[in-house]
């Protein structure tokens, strides 16, 4: 009988590390995911001031890329040969961003025994479409009409789909720890950050929005990325993250607004209190959401749906469909 054929992805955020192994399964039926996990690393840690990455933060991110690596060998991924390739890593706006990106992705590719590619914005926000349109969805997601906002650590894409084609793209460094970085100094936040944040965000997004509203119609927003899957999981009342839930929740404009301005009023340690807050994002949170209600006021949208397939889901369904020929040709035989 024929192995299943397992596969393993690394996203290698300025906020987190990713991880997801699955198993191809028939034509037509969604991946069977075997693990999935997020590693807070902060590796876009200070690179606004410095431009480079830090070493602490360089040596968090690859000491969980070891850990991922040896747990998608004991799941039963096999190494990557030439023609079969079954692990594939990306990394996103914290690399492209820093000088010392060359060394970095050298260690990385020492750590995971396969090099890593570095995705520009354009590559990134192709992924964050894939990835939202895989997997079966229960709605019309898989036809690819929608407008999709992804907030990671440093950086944010908006891509307009339409007919399964990206119509439009755009990738800016508006990412949720850059913005926290730039504009808030402590919890509780002042009320002038808050508003500081709000006119940059919507003076920088007015003139490239305004083509995606005339554009858009009726197509729905959907939102990815940690900032808005906490933000679901914060409005359902999770104790323990659970994406079955968190996945398709709609999320309107007025409980967006109403969670940032809640959680902005909060000190520190209240922040990381928050059932279905991960400590790790309570500081974060904040310019995430302030980017997704900018987003969409400036759209005229009264609400976005939460899905929890972003890049990694995309760079999966790019390895298990470039498999498939290698399979058939095999089977072939």
């Amino acid at each position: 009988m024929k192995e299943p054929l397992r596969f393993a992805v690394y996203d290698i955020g300025s906020n987190s590390v990713k991880f997801l192994v699955a198993e191809a399964r028939a034509a037509g039926q969604p991946p069977l995911v075997l693990a999935e996990e997020s590693h807070t690393t902060r590796l876009a840690e200070d690179l606004i001031a410095t431009c480079e990455l830090k070493q602490e933060a360089i040596d968090r991110t690859l000491a969980s890329l070891k850990e991922m690596a040896g747990k998608a060998a004991r799941l039963g991924v096999p190494p990557n040969a030439p023609g079969s390739v079954h692990s594939r890593a990306v990394a996103t706006s914290a690399v492209r961003d820093s000088r010392n990106r060359k060394a970095f992705l050298k260690e990385a590719a020492v750590a995971l025994g396969f090099p890593v590619t570095l995705l520009s914005g354009e590559e990134e926000a192709e992924g964050v479409y894939r990835g939202i349109r895989s997997g079966g969805h229960r709605t019309t997601f898989e036809e690819g009409d929608l407008l999709a906002v992804d907030v990671g650590g440093g950086s944010a894409e908006w891509i307009l789909g339409a007919g399964g084609k990206i119509a439009r793209r755009v990738s800016l460094p508006l990412g949720c720890v850059r913005l926290r970085e730039r504009f808030i100094p402590g919890y509780p936040v002042p009320q002038g950050a808050l508003d500081a944040m709000a006119q940059s965000l919507e003076e920088q997004l007015a003139p490239i929005l305004a083509d995606y509203a005339r554009e858009r119609r009726d197509r729905p927003v959907v939102g990815t990325g940690g900032t808005i899957t906490a933000a679901a999981a914060i409005a359902l009342k999770l104790p323990d993250y659970d994406p079955s839930k968190v996945h398709l929740h709609v999320l309107t404009r007025e409980t967006i607004a109403c969670e940032l301005n809640r959680f902005a009023a909060l000190d520190a340690d209240s922040l990381r209190h928050v059932t279905g807050l991960p400590p790790k994002r309570a500081d974060i949170l904040v310019p995430g959401l302030a980017v997704f209600l900018a987003t969409l006021k400036l759209l005229e949208a009264s609400r976005l749906t939460v899905s929890v397939r972003g890049l990694r889901y995309g760079v999966l369904d790019g390895l298990i469909a470039e498999a498939a020929p290698a399979s058939s040709a095999t089977e072939g035989k």
